[in-house]
């Protein structure tokens, strides 16, 4: 297991993002994740991209963990508070795989055209979010949020 850090205000994208120093700045620019390992996100990380679609390696007996709090001083959270926020401004949010456990991500859709968000939506799949927040915002015609069709992790 390891604790990979993601951090829109001081990591600089280093694998393996094992310190926040060398934190990716987005949630999709971590490479190299494993079944169980922990993306630690910055309670302030505000990543703003045009669409997101990542594959998460978690298995039954090993998911992974994307969560969100306080950093400590090099390495690690101190405490899980919600805050970490990806937007999304193009038509599409997909996080995939086959089983995690979030906690205190915020994700916001915003567009001026229809736009999705799709968690863990294929019928094996196990995800449970714990003190998050979904939106969809903007414009768009249609919207539409699709959360996982199975139970925890």
């Amino acid at each position: 297991m390891a604790d990979l850090h993601i951090d829109s205000v001081g990591g600089s994208t280093t694998s393996p993002f094992e310190t926040w120093a060398k934190a990716a700045t987005t949630l999709a620019g971590v490479t190299g994740a494993a079944a169980g390992d922990r993306y630690l996100f910055s309670k302030l990380h505000a990543e703003s991209v045009a669409t997101v679609s990542v594959v998460l390696p978690g298995t039954v007996a090993n998911p992974v963990k994307l969560l969100s709090g306080t950093k400590d001083t090099t390495s690690g959270l101190t405490d899980l508070t919600a805050g970490a926020q990806i937007t999304y401004t193009g038509t599409s949010f997909n996080l995939t795989g086959l089983c995690a456990y979030i906690s205190g991500l915020k994700v916001i859709g915003s567009s001026a055209s229809s736009h999705d968000q799709n968690y863990f939506t294929s019928v094996d799949n196990n995800v449970e979010m714990e003190n998050c927040h979904s939106e969809l915002s903007g414009a768009g015609a249609s919207s539409a949020a699709s959360p996982s069709k199975s139970g925890k992790p």
